[in-house]
């Protein structure tokens, strides 16, 4: 007997079907319902490969990999991939197969320590079948661990093909060097290959290159036997980057080198070569060290006060190996060193400003929506701006704008004096600036403020102004974007624009306003003046003449516009961003904070004051760059610092209180949350630090995983320096330094990750297509229930 139910179904009334075909359809549409569910978080990954790591990139771009998974470390990888845009990135982070390696077009492999599987090999041997391809194999020095990583690399290059090898030797240079005779320096001297567009490999390239600890690059012929690249070549070999003449061999580990011996030198040696087939058109590089990973990579742009070209020599090889592959020229000569984005409609201020009335001033006119910062070959820097809606040209301003004022304020490691104020914008730098770049309509000959020209202020008050060569100034209307391009000789500390911290604002130009700015006033805007303003700020004249700040949230902008304090006459303060961004969060506790309810928080940091918005509760968030120096302004025991001190907190009502416990201080690249607890004291007289043991810890490079706990600090292939040790050179993965006389702070140091995210915007293609299956069969289950 065939047991039914009623059934409402949609289309259907009072349809009566078998129980058997009803529960199937109960229970496809609850499969439907947990597929669905279950896809949500991917829904917003769809565009990250899985099997390899995180995809990065534009789309129809070549894809690059970079392998993570055979004992490589990742350092400068998130900064190489974030600058070098032209490509798509990858991250291998599993063992290699051909899925893995499906739609890349180059691959790179910077010192691997672990050996590749047979499976590996084949899959990286069949994907090198498909021609067209492009893969660079790194090593090592035989210092430490080198010997692994040049047996791996040496053993891959043979099973390719490739006549390449990595000398199982360490170069070494007394003279050429970043402070020590590993730390050595090379330089580009590319063969001239024609049709092989090797001019892109030195391109734009002035300063050296570091290869920390390297070895050399040697071939060998059909035979095996090692020739030497100085005077020795063969069809296809390429040879890019070389040592200085003072290099000679070391030797530290078994084997001895293939074909140089220790001490050879006073001749310069092959760092970088390369080998391309004419038949398969693929290309294999060798490199005695690595553009990432390593101890200092080959990204590197200054190291021991050595300034470096490092960031463009990676982008140089990459460039160049896609374009060989491609078989023309690839991405631009241009690098761009960053680009920051800043959202849509907070242009109003401090969150209160009204546009004038006049009907130029369109809906968008003064929003900021991002920033960048590229390096040309002919050492020039560009700074582009982009609004929402630049509007064309109004008025007929010579640099094809008419109504924004764009201000650049720019901090550089340079050990120089610094300012702090802004010119007409009412608030101020508290990292302070080095230069500044004002970019107007361009209208007179004379600098803005005193005339109307775009200008180019140094921290000591002087001023170039825009000219048809080494500063030049132009909108372009298709793109909404203004953009200056100026000499890199005319900026201070030029070679590392890459580290730079970059404090923008736009505003409205007004040629009759104060010092060129368009005025503010409380309440409804009129058709020349900015509307929204507080009363009490402009009496105290201290309101915030800008329309919108660089920054990465419209909260983040508000705050900061609104830190001024109308008691004391204070403007606002506003924070520049760095490139290699640093999120220090803090998470302060503060004994005895609650007796302080309208209390300032400032923390003090590299010799500069930073303040940190109006807040009523000791926790903040602050942009830092790990180019400056974070952590090196520390009392000493007992001695009174008349309100400096690493970090202050003040109150001006009741006076400043005091740190009385020193911090475990430690320098991390990347992000990070540090839980500080200090006691609160009512300031009577000049700061002292109180504590009667202190600690410092400078650290370089170190990992985001590092862990500072009680009295060791863990890194991996750090260089530390303490009040009681020095390490020199280090290549072991992982070591471990004491740190003494640090476990009895009151201090409490807590590192841990804090997370910042890039919003990705939903691939709903793979869902639709299972959405639409699951359809059909809910469909075909409806029919049958027709049918019966």
């Amino acid at each position: 007997m065939v047991i039914t139910q009623t059934y409402r179904f949609k289309f259907y009334s009072n349809l009566k079907i078998p129980i058997g075909v009803y529960i199937m359809s109960k229970v496809s549409l609850l499969m439907l319902t947990l597929l669905i569910i279950s896809m949500l978080p991917a829904l917003t990954s769809l565009s990250h490969v899985e099997a390899s790591g995180k995809t990065v990139g534009t789309e129809n771009a070549l894809v690059v990999a970079i392998d993570l998974a055979h004992g490589e470390n990742d350092k400068a990888v998130d900064e190489i991939t974030s600058v070098i845009d032209f490509v798509e990135w990858r991250i291998i982070d599993t063992a290699i197969t051909s899925d893995v390696l499906d739609g890349v077009s180059i691959l790179l492999i910077g010192q691997p320590m672990q050996d590749f599987s047979s499976d590996e090999v084949l899959a990286i041997l069949d994907w090198l079948g498909q021609g067209g391809k492009a893969i660079w194999i790194a090593s090592d020095s035989d210092y430490g661990q080198g010997p692994s990583s040049q047996a791996t690399a040496n053993n891959l290059l043979e099973a390719i093909g490739s006549r390449l090898r990595i000398e199982t030797a360490a170069i070494y240079d007394d003279v050429h060097n970043c402070k020590a005779f590993y730390r050595v320096l090379g330089h580009m001297d590319p063969d001239n290959i024609p049709g092989l567009f090797t001019h892109i490999l030195s391109e734009s390239i002035t300063r050296p290159i570091l290869f920390h600890g390297p070895t050399a690059v040697i071939w060998v012929d059909d035979a095996g036997v090692p020739h030497d690249p100085l005077n020795e070549t063969f069809d296809g070999f390429i040879r890019i980057a070389w040592s200085y003449d003072t290099a000679y061999v070391g030797d530290n580990n078994p084997p001895l080198g293939m074909l140089y011996e220790a001490g050879m030198g006073g001749r310069p040696f092959l760092f970088v070569g390369a080998e391309y087939f004419n038949d398969t058109q693929n290309l294999i590089v060798a490199s005695g060290e690595s553009p990432y990973g390593d101890y200092m990579p080959g990204w590197t742009d200054e190291y021991y006060g050595v300034p470096l070209d490092g960031p463009r020599y990676v982008y140089n090889m990459i460039r160049w190996m896609a374009s060989v592959i491609a078989g023309s020229e690839v991405g631009s000569p241009d690098m761009k060193l960053g680009s920051f984005s800043d959202p849509e409609g907070d242009d109003n201020g401090p969150g209160t400003y009204v546009y004038p009335t006049n009907a130029v001033f369109v809906d968008g006119v003064f929003d900021l929506t991002g920033f960048e910062v590229y390096d040309t070959p002919d050492n020039k820097l560009v700074f582009k701006v982009y609004v929402r809606n630049l509007n064309d040209n109004p008025w007929s301003g010579p640099n094809n704008f008419s109504l924004q004022y764009v201000h650049i304020y720019v901090l550089t490691p340079i050990d120089e004096p610094v300012n702090t104020t802004t010119l007409g914008l009412n608030v101020e730098v508290p990292h302070g600036w080095h230069f500044a770049l004002l970019l107007a309509p361009g209208w007179e000959t004379q600098p803005v403020p005193v005339g109307q020209r775009s200008a180019l202020y140094y921290a000591n008050g002087t001023a170039i102004a825009q000219d048809d060569t080494s500063f030049i100034v132009y909108a372009d209307w298709d793109e909404n974007s203004i953009t200056a391009v100026i000499n890199e000789s005319l900026l201070p500390g030029g070679h590392r624009a890459v580290e730079w911290i970059y404090a923008v604002a736009l505003t409205s130009y007004d040629g009759f306003g104060p010092m060129r700015v368009r005025p503010v006033q409380p309440g409804d805007p009129s058709e020349w003046v900015i509307g929204g303003g507080d009363a009490l700020a402009i009496l105290a004249g201290v309101e915030p003449r800008v329309m919108d700040v660089l920054a990465p949230t419209a909260s983040d902008q508000y705050a900061m516009l609104n830190s001024y304090d109308t008691e004391l006459g204070e403007p606002a303060c506003i924070v520049g961003w760095g490139m290699e961004l640093l999120f220090v969060n803090l998470r302060v506790s503060v004994e005895g904070y609650e007796s302080y309810p309208d209390a300032k928080v400032y923390i003090y940091v590299g010799g500069s004051l930073f303040r940190v918005y109006n807040t009523t509760y000791p926790e903040f968030s602050i942009p830092l760059s790990n180019t400056i120096y974070l952590f090196n302004v520390t009392p000493a025991i007992g001695e009174t610092v008349d309100g400096m001190g690493l970090y202050k907190f003040m109150n001006w009502s009741f006076g400043e209180f005091v740190v009385t416990d020193p911090v475990l201080m430690v320098e991390l690249e990347g992000n990070l949350t540090i839980d500080m607890f200090f006691k609160a004291v009512p300031l009577t007289g000049p700061l002292t630090v109180t504590e009667t043991e202190t600690a410092t810890v400078t650290t370089t490079s170190v990992s985001t995983t590092t862990e500072v706990s009680e009295s060791t600090v863990t890194t991996t292939r750090v260089e530390t320096t303490t009040t009681t040790s020095a390490i020199t050179e280090t290549s072991a993965t992982t070591e471990t330094t004491t740190v003494t006389e640090v476990s009895t702070l009151a201090t409490t140091v807590e590192t841990t990750a804090y997370a910042t995210t890039t919003a990705v915007q939903p691939d709903y293609t793979a869902a639709g297509i299972v959405g639409i299956v699951m359809v059909i069969i809910l469909v075909l289950v409806v029919l049958m229930m027709r049918r019966r």
